[in-house]
C-alpha cells in the first residue's frame, strides 16, 4: 500500500515506494494481515481470513488446516521485496500471472546464490576441507567482512570513467585540467598501467588521488541504525542496475575489514594506507565515517560533553601498524617516496600553531609512517594550509618541498 508517511512536520511526505510480499502454492491458505489472531490459533480457536487491517501493526501470515501422513511434505514460498514503486508493483502483478512464474523465481534464486558465492570467492571465502562446519564458518566470516568492507569490483582492472569520477569528486580543478588525459584512457586497464601513465604526468596531486582510489563495491556501513552516527544506505547497484563502485563505513570498522581484505588483494594495501593517512589530522583525530566520496566529521554539540569531531588516537596506531606490516611483508620498498596530505576540518576555533622543529616529530614520522615523503600540517585545530615536507629516513631533519593551498 502506498500512502503518506506519518510525520509531525507540516510538510508533504508521501511514500512513493513500498515493500511487497506474495506467496506461491498457497491457493487454499487464508491470509492474515495482522497478528491479532495469534492467541486464538495457539489455543485452538477459530481463525477467520483477514485480507485487510487498519490501525494495528501489519503482518503477513498464512493459515490452512491440513492433515499430513508420516513422511509427507508440503512446500510453499514467500516472495518479498523492498522499495517498489507503482510501475514495479504493476510489473510484478503481471509476472505473477505467468504459468511459469514459480520456475522463474527458482531460477532467480539459483542465480543470486551463485552470484553471492562468486562475490565471497573474490575474497577467498570458499574452501573445501573435511570439516564442513569450519568451511561454513569461514564462508560466513568472509561474507560478513565483505558486506562491510566490500570487494574490488574487477580485481586489479580499473574503469577509466569511474576513476575520472573519483578525481572529479575530490578535486574539481584537477579534473578539468586532466579531462583530455581521462578521455585518452582505454575504457578498462590494469591498475599498474594506469599508475605508470599518471606518474608520467608528473603531478603530485593527481598521483596522490590515484593512490587512495579504491574501486570497491558491495560495501555498506554497519551498526545499530538507531544511532545517528550509524545512518547508512545499502547501495549495490546504480540507477541502470549495474554494480555500483562505492563504499562507506565507520572508521573503527572499515579499516579492520580492509585489513582482512588485503590478504586477498595485497596490491591495494598502500591505497588503504593512503586513505587512512589522508583522513587523519595532524593532532591525531580520525573521522567517524569514511566513504568513496569523502570523509564525514561530526558537528560539535556544546551541550554534550561527549560530543567530538571523531575518534582520537586510540585505534589509530594499531590500525596503521597492521597495515604497514602487511605492506612491508608484501613489498618492502612500496612505501618509499609516497605522498599524503592532512585533511581539512571545518572549524571556527582559534588556530593553535605547532612547531615542526619539535625533536619528537621527525622520529614519529619516520617510525610510524616508515616513508620518506609525508605531509604535515602547520596548524593543529584548524588546518589552513597543507605543506608537503620531506623526511629523511636516516636523519632527524625535515625540509619543506612544496605547499598545497
Amino acid at each position: 500500500r502506498m500512502e503518506a508517511i506519518m510525520v509531525d512536520k507540516a510538510e508533504p511526505s508521501e511514500s512513493l515506494t513500498c515493500n511487497t510480499v506474495y506467496t506461491i502454492d498457497t491457493e487454499d491458505f487464508a491470509v492474515l494481515t495482522s497478528s491479532q489472531q495469534l492467541d486464538a490459533f495457539r489455543h485452538g480457536g477459530t481463525i477467520t481470513p483477514e485480507p485487510e487491517s487498519k490501525g494495528v501493526q501489519g503482518a503477513y501470515l498464512l493459515y490452512s488446516p491440513m492433515n499430513m501422513a508420516a513422511g509427507e511434505s508440503r512446500e510453499w514460498m514467500f516472495v518479498m521485496d523492498v522499495e517498489k514503486d507503482s510501475a514495479d508493483v504493476h510489473q510484478m502483478l503481471r509476472e505473477i500471472d505467468k504459468p511459469d512464474h514459480k520456475q522463474i523465481v527458482l531460477e532467480a534464486l539459483q542465480a543470486t546464490t551463485a552470484n553471492l558465492r562468486c562475490i565471497v570467492a573474490h575474497n577467498d571465502g570458499l574452501q573445501s576441507t573435511g570439516d564442513q562446519a569450519q568451511d561454513a564458518r569461514h564462508f560466513a566470516n568472509v561474507l560478513f567482512n565483505t558486506m562491510r568492507g566490500g570487494y574490488y569490483a574487477d580485481d586489479y582492472t580499473i574503469h577509466a570513467a569511474d576513476f575520472a569520477h573519483h578525481i572529479q569528486v575530490f578535486n574539481h580543478a584537477l579534473y578539468e585540467q586532466y579531462k583530455p588525459f581521462f578521455g585518452s584512457l582505454p575504457e578498462q586497464m590494469r591498475r599498474s598501467e594506469l599508475e605508470e601513465r599518471i606518474i608520467d604526468c608528473m603531478d603530485h596531486q593527481l598521483h596522490r588521488l590515484f593512490m587512495e582510489y579504491l574501486p570497491l563495491t558491495f560495501s555498506r556501513r554497519h551498526g545499530d541504525p538507531s544511532r545517528p552516527w550509524n545512518s547508512f544506505d545499502i547501495r549495490v547497484k546504480d540507477k541502470e542496475g549495474k554494480p555500483l563502485i562505492a563504499y562507506q563505513g565507520n572508521w573503527r570498522d572499515i579499516f579492520q575489514n580492509w585489513e582482512a581484505l588485503s590478504a586477498s588483494y595485497p596490491d591495494y594495501i598502500n591505497a588503504i594506507i593512503a586513505k587512512f593517512l589522508n583522513a587523519t589530522t595532524a593532532d591525531g583525530y580520525n573521522p567517524y565515517r569514511i566513504t568513496s566520496e569523502g570523509i564525514d566529521w561530526e558537528v560539535i554539540n556544546p551541550d554534550d560533553p561527549w560530543s567530538n569531531i571523531g575518534y582520537w588516537g586510540d585505534h589509530q596506531i594499531i590500525y596503521l601498524s597492521k597495515l604497514i606490516e602487511l605492506s612491508r611483508d608484501h613489498a618492502p620498498q612500496a612505501l618509499i617516496a609516497r605522498l599524503w596530505l592532512i585533511p581539512r576540518i571545518p572549524s571556527a576555533s582559534t588556530t593553535r600553531r605547532i612547531s615542526v622543529s619539535s625533536p619528537l616529530f621527525p622520529s614519529m614520522v619516520r617510525t610510524l609512517v616508515c616513508c620518506s615523503v609525508m605531509t604535515v600540517s602547520l596548524c593543529s585545530s584548524q588546518v589552513q594550509r597543507n605543506c608537503l615536507y620531506r623526511c629523511s629516513p636516516n636523519s632527524r631533519t625535515i625540509s619543506r618541498v612544496q605547499v598545497y593551498g
